[in-house]
């Protein structure tokens, strides 16, 4: 996840923020941009662990605010994993964690 990606949808969102004065909009896009990586970050390392239910939350988390910024693959991807997760079928995860890298790699 290296810099801003000036084509994502949250560097619109923040953008109009700007234009309309809305320094919440900025607060908010940015404080998903620093803590997708490090709820993506607890999620892997929880898996790695076998701990179901930290990957549970880190994805509830993160699904829950990628969905409200309009990050709607993202909250989808997230909502499987958090489904594996909850069947305590970690191992079928890899694939859809790949995925979900990729798209919020181009959300961010």
């Amino acid at each position: 996840m290296q810099g801003v990606n000036t084509e994502s949808p949250l560097h619109a969102l923040a953008l109009r923020g700007r234009v309309g004065g809305a320094s919440l909009v900025r607060e908010v896009v940015d404080l998903f941009r620093s803590q997708a990586p490090v709820r993506l970050h607890e999620a892997q390392a929880a898996m790695e662990r076998g701990d179901a239910s930290t990957v549970v939350r880190s994805f509830h988390s993160l699904k829950s605010s990628a969905g409200q910024l309009g990050g709607a693959r993202v909250a989808a991807l997230c909502q499987q994993l958090e489904e594996l997760a909850e069947r305590k079928a970690l191992t079928a995860a890899s694939p859809v964690l790949t995925a979900l890298a990729r798209e919020l790699d181009a959300f961010l």
